[in-house]
């Protein structure tokens, strides 16, 4: 474990190992792990109709026909994308609607322009819309809120005390303090936004059990060996410690490809990388990036090694892969490190 820099400038407070850090997109990597729970119980099919589980009708307006199942949001091919309807309501631009009311035609929050024109299953879109509904399926399955859910099935078997919820934290808690060291002027991302942010955030962290979307995609905050821990369950076919979380299959179908389209390789929200980061390695894993917070978890199953990377502010420039540029700098300096550990 190696810490480095302050997770607090203004009061000069250093970060440790003891660090929490929001994970950003990295959750969804841990969602989806909360998702194959209960597809290991049988109260979940990867294949089903995402309707037959939120109670009602959901389609692409392009392609009436063609059911949305998990499998897709689990690979970016749902084509439910970050556009419309639904990044107005995550800028606050427009009231915190429920999500039967963002996918329900007709509803005051319904947009086709949510949806890729595309078949589902057929094109790779990114989307954290996607990401969340998992959450909300969770929770019309469970009928617990998604992040006391991941919390009993996941970090209480673990014995981790990372959450979903900040508010659930330990009350002694230190959470780094995101800094944006490059920030877009163009979108105006400053400390305004940011308080907007989470502002609005809130909001729909408030939405009824079965219509909250915005917590499964990116809002876990953790320690980083906390995530290493996690890590162990992907290099452990599921048990992590003498703890079975899930079953070997679970695991394997994780890091299955289940779509390449020459750009984009995935598993169910992991992402494939055949020597493109890391020469000479094939690595698993997600990356993590949201307002001042940069993070990279990755694994390599061959060598049986991972490398978890949580930052609270850096460059925000992208590489040509379109993810930071210091993220893919650290993870191929991180690996070969490794063989002298």
């Amino acid at each position: 474990r190696h810490c480095f820099g302050l997770r607090d400038r203004e009061q000069n407070e250093p970060a440790t190992e003891d660090t929490y850090y929001r994970m950003a997109s990295v959750s969804k990597v841990v969602s989806c792990l909360a998702v194959m729970t209960l597809v290991d119980a049988k109260k979940a099919s990867l294949d089903a109709d995402i309707g037959d589980y939120l109670g009602y009708r959901v389609r692409n307006p392009h392609y009436p026909d063609a059911p949305i199942t998990l499998r897709q949001l689990m690979t970016h091919t749902s084509t439910l994308i970050e556009t419309g309807s639904y990044n107005r309501i995550c800028a606050g631009e427009m009231p915190p609607c429920l999500l039967s009311e963002v996918l329900k035609e007709g509803g005051p929050g319904y947009s086709a322009e949510n949806y890729l024109n595309a078949p589902p299953g057929s094109a790779y879109s990114y989307s954290s819309f996607g990401s969340g509904i998992m959450g909300t399926i969770i929770e019309k399955l469970t009928g617990m809120r998604f992040c006391d859910y991941a919390t009993k099935a996941l970090f209480d078997p673990l014995g981790l005390t990372c959450r979903y919820d900040p508010a659930d934290l330990p009350k002694s808690a230190a959470v780094a303090t995101p800094y944006e060291v490059a920030p877009d002027e163009k979108d105006g991302r400053g400390e305004e936004w940011l308080a907007n942010s989470l502002k609005n955030k809130a909001k729909l962290f408030a939405l009824p059990v079965g219509e909250a979307y915005r917590m499964a995609q990116g809002n876990l905050h953790a320690r980083p060996y906390e995530m290493a821990r996690i890590m162990t369950l992907f290099l452990g076919g599921g048990v992590s410690r003498g703890v079975r979380v899930l079953s070997e299959e679970a695991i394997a179908e994780m890091k299955r490809l289940q779509f390449d389209d020459g750009i984009h390789a995935c598993g169910l929200n992991l992402m494939l990388f055949d020597r493109r980061i890391v020469p000479d390695r094939f690595i698993i894993g997600h990356f993590g990036r949201a307002y001042g917070a940069f993070n990279a978890f990755f694994f390599d199953d061959e060598t049986q090694s991972g490398v978890v990377l949580c930052m609270n502010g850096t460059d925000a420039e992208s590489s040509d892969l379109g993810f930071t540029v210091t993220c893919e700098r650290m993870l191929r300096a991180a690996f070969p490190a490794l063989e002298q550990l």
